[in-house]
C-alpha cells in the first residue's frame, strides 16, 4: 500500500468528523463575551431571557419556511440539567428590547426537566417539538425560561450589537430586570414550507440507492403544516402497503432500511381544504457491495471507542519507511 494511499484513508477517516460537526444552517455566532443569563446556576438560576436578531443577519440567507431546530454557542464547560425548561419564538417589528417583556410568542418546545452538557465554543441544540413558521424579512425574537438549575452553570458566546438585543430577569417576573446589547451566538436549521391551504403539491427527497439493511432517511421537499403524511412502500411499483416504521415526529419523513429495491410514495392531505395529493414514486435501489463493505463495522471490544472498520487488510512486506494504520484488533496493524 503506497503511503498516498494511506494519506487518503487518513484525510477521508479525518473528515468523517468534520462532516457530522453540529453547525446550524443559519446562524449568527462569533462573539468573543460571555453571559450565564439563561443558563446559569447557583445564583443565576430561575432565570428568563429574550434575545433578538434582525433581518440580514443570519448567514446562509434563509428563506422563508419553518424553523425546526435551534442552537446557541456555549463559552464555557458544564454539565446541569433545567427545571421547567421552554423556548418561545415571535416575530414582530421590534428592533430594539426593553423591559417589557415581548408578548404574543409561540411556544416550540417543554421539558420538565432538561439535560444540557455545554462543550467550551461548541453548538449545543434543541429540535423544536412545534415548528416555526419564519419570515426572514421581520425580526426573530427568541425567548427562553428555566426555573432551577441541577449541577453546573454556563456562558453563552456574544458580542455586543446595536440596540438593545437582550432582555432578562427571574422566570416568573412581569418584567425584565434589564436589558442590554449582547447579541447572543445563535443560530437554527430550517425547511422550506407554508401553512397548508390548498392542494398540498410536493415531492419525496432522499438517497436513490442504500446499502443493505443501513438506515436511510426520506422527507418531503416542501413542509407543510396542517397537514397529515400517509408514507406507502412498495417492491414492485405496483402494489402498495402503508409504512409503519419510524416517522420523525417533527418533520414527517420517514426512516427505512431495505434488502432490496423499494418504491415510496406520500399522500398528503391538507387539513383546512380536505384535498389530497400523492407524491411521484421515489426509488431506492441496492447500492454494489463495494460501496458498502466500509460500512460493515464488526464487533469490537468495549475498550474500542473509534470504531471504524476499514477492512481486513493483511500486507506481507511493509517497506522501513512506510506510515501504519491501526485497524483496532480486528486485523492488527497494517
Amino acid at each position: 500500500m503506497s503511503k498516498k494511499l494511506l494519506f487518503l484513508l487518513v484525510t477521508i477517516l479525518a473528515a468523517v468528523n468534520i462532516v457530522n460537526a453540529q453547525v446550524p444552517q443559519h446562524f449568527v455566532g462569533t462573539g468573543a463575551g460571555s453571559n450565564f443569563i439563561p443558563f446559569g446556576a447557583g445564583g443565576w438560576s430561575d432565570q428568563r431571557c429574550q434575545y433578538l436578531y434582525l433581518p440580514g443577519e443570519f448567514s446562509g440567507s434563509p428563506t422563508i419556511g419553518f424553523i425546526t431546530k435551534v442552537y446557541w454557542r456555549a463559552s464555557s464547560a458544564a454539565t446541569g440539567t433545567y427545571s421547567n425548561f421552554e423556548i418561545a419564538i415571535g416575530q414582530n417589528a421590534t428592533t430594539s428590547l426593553t423591559t417589557t417583556w415581548q408578548t404574543g410568542l409561540t411556544t416550540v418546545y417543554t421539558n420538565p426537566a432538561e439535560p444540557i452538557t455545554a462543550v467550551t465554543g461548541q453548538w449545543f441544540s434543541f429540535t423544536l417539538t412545534t415548528p416555526f413558521f419564519y419570515d426572514p424579512s421581520l425580526p426573530l425574537i427568541i425567548d427562553t425560561k428555566q426555573t432551577a438549575t441541577s449541577g453546573g452553570g454556563f456562558g453563552l458566546a456574544n458580542q455586543t450589537a446595536v440596540g438593545n438585543r437582550r432582555a432578562y430577569g427571574p422566570s416568573a417576573a412581569g418584567t425584565a430586570s434589564g436589558a442590554g446589547a449582547q447579541r447572543y451566538d445563535f443560530g437554527f436549521d430550517l425547511i422550506a414550507g407554508f401553512p397548508c391551504t390548498g392542494v398540498p403539491t410536493t415531492s419525496v427527497a432522499g438517497p436513490d440507492s442504500a446499502c443493505v439493511d443501513s438506515a436511510f432517511n426520506l422527507s418531503l421537499s416542501t413542509f407543510y403544516t396542517g397537514v397529515t403524511r400517509q408514507w406507502q412502500k412498495s417492491t414492485n411499483g405496483i402494489n402498495w402497503t402503508n409504512f409503519t416504521g419510524v416517522i420523525n415526529p417533527v418533520t414527517g419523513g420517514l426512516r427505512d432500511s431495505i434488502k432490496l429495491k423499494t418504491y415510496y410514495r406520500c399522500i398528503v392531505t391538507c387539513t383546512a381544504t380536505g384535498q389530497s395529493y400523492t407524491t411521484p414514486t421515489k426509488t431506492v435501489d441496492i447500492n454494489p457491495f463495494y460501496f458498502c463493505y466500509c460500512n460493515n463495522q464488526g464487533t469490537f471490544p468495549a475498550t474500542v471507542t473509534n470504531k471504524v472498520n476499514i477492512g481486513n487488510v493483511k500486507i506481507n512486506t511493509v517497506p522501513a519507511d512506510a506510515v501504519r494504520l491501526a485497524n483496532q484488533t480486528l486485523t492488527g496493524s497494517i
